[in-house]
Formats: C-alpha cells, sequence, structure tokens
C-alpha cells in the first residue's frame, strides 16, 4: 500500500511541476493541467483505499483478540470437562443387579393394612378427666339464689325436667361404653406416628435381622407357603 501511494504523489508532483513550468514560460500547457487532475483522482482514490485498509486492519486486530479469548475458554472448558469426566469415571457406582423380586400387590396391601392404625390422627378433641385431687369446680361453686331468696334450680335439676330421650342422650351418647369400643376398635389405642418396639419385634424386619445376626442369609430360608422359594 506505501508503494501504490508513493508512486501516485511522485505522478501528481510530476504533473504539477511539468505545468507549472509550462505557466513559467508563459505558454500554459492543456495535456499537463489534464495530466494533474488525472494524478490527483488516483491519488484520491488510493487515499480512499488507505482508510479501507486501516479500517479492515483494526478489524482484523478484533478479530485475532476475540479468537485468542475463544481459544482460552475452549482450553479451559475442555480442562474442565476432563477434569469432570475423570470425578465421574471416580465415583464408585452401584451396579443393580438384572433380574428383580417385584413385589405382589397383596402383601403392599396387607402392609398397609398393619400400618393403618398409625397413620391415623387422634381426633381433635379429648375429653378432660379430672386429675385425682383436684377439686370440683361444680361442687365449690354456691348454687344461685333468687331475689326472694329461694334457691334457684341447677342446670342438673333442670335437665332432669328434659324430656327423657334429651336426658338420656341420642346417637354416640346413649351407647354403652362396651359398644364404643365395639364400632370404634382403635378408640382407645394410643396413636403415634410409628410403631411402637414391641409391634416392630413382632414384624418380619425384626426376623430378617435375628437370621443376619445369626449369620443365616434371609434368602436362603423358605417363607411359609412357599416350596423351592415359589408361591404356592
Amino acid at each position: 500500500m506505501d508503494a501504490i501511494l508513493q508512486s501516485q504523489l511522485d505522478r501528481v508532483e510530476t504533473a504539477l511541476n511539468t505545468l507549472l513550468d509550462s505557466i513559467t514560460t508563459y505558454n500554459p500547457s492543456v495535456p499537463a493541467a489534464l495530466d494533474l487532475l488525472s494524478a490527483d483522482t488516483d491519488l484520491t482514490r488510493g487515499l480512499n483505499q488507505l482508510c479501507a485498509h486501516q479500517h479492515n486492519h483494526r478489524r482484523i486486530l478484533f478479530l485475532r483478540a476475540t479468537a485468542s479469548a475463544l481459544d482460552s475458554h475452549l482450553a479451559s472448558t475442555l480442562t474442565l470437562l476432563a477434569s469432570t469426566r475423570a470425578d465421574l469415571l471416580s465415583t464408585p457406582t452401584t451396579s443393580i443387579p438384572a433380574t428383580h423380586r417385584p413385589v405382589p400387590y397383596p402383601s403392599l396391601l396387607s402392609y398397609a393394612k398393619h400400618i393403618s392404625k398409625f397413620t391415623v390422627p387422634p381426633p381433635l378433641t379429648q375429653p378432660q378427666q379430672p386429675a385425682p385431687g383436684t377439686p370440683n369446680p361444680d361442687a365449690q361453686s354456691p348454687k344461685p339464689k333468687s331475689a326472694n331468696g329461694a334457691d334457684t334450680p341447677s342446670a342438673d335439676a333442670a335437665a332432669g325436667d328434659a324430656p327423657p330421650e334429651r336426658a338420656a342422650g341420642l346417637g354416640v351418647a346413649a351407647l354403652q361404653p362396651g359398644e364404643v369400643r365395639w364400632l370404634d376398635p382403635g378408640a382407645q389405642v394410643a396413636w403415634g406416628p410409628w410403631p411402637s418396639e414391641e409391634v416392630i419385634r413382632r414384624g418380619a424386619l425384626a426376623r430378617i435381622q435375628v437370621l443376619l445376626e445369626q449369620g443365616v442369609d434371609p434368602e436362603s430360608v423358605e417363607r411359609p407357603g412357599t416350596i423351592n422359594g415359589s408361591s404356592i
């Protein structure tokens, strides 16, 4: 690019000197003026090309810097992938056997039936029984009296004048304690979010733990109701 601009500048200088020489001799040369105009046009074109060249050069430098940054990012990414792959390969894996033992749905239903009493919360309100030795507030409260000094009948006495079906109670209130226990066997059972230790000791997991402590493989023990590991 420097050689092109230098040649164009030399041409402009030569054409200008020729035109000036013709003017100083009082014989202006028209071809010399046209040659100077053509040289100036070529020089203008060369300067525009130089501007485009400088712009492209800056663009190339920017692209080189971007490519270098991308190469660094790619190298760091590949290094991270390699280290991650090494960590994954060094992680111990769990081998899942190809053969599995499906659990039949009757066993699931039977298990759910046995744990259902531990998954139902107690009622929101429980009857509050007075603790031994606690005075009865009804017995300590004096009987209300009317304005003329006569005793006002208590609520229990007023209940005695109510109809028989209201005094005796209806629905669950009319049932005997034995009938209530018969209708709701779990009413008197203390509720807990998990089985008690006694219930766990009577379960199948406790029997399996006993076999393991004795050094016996539970898989080698035939379950009741099976022959050679198959259900009957």
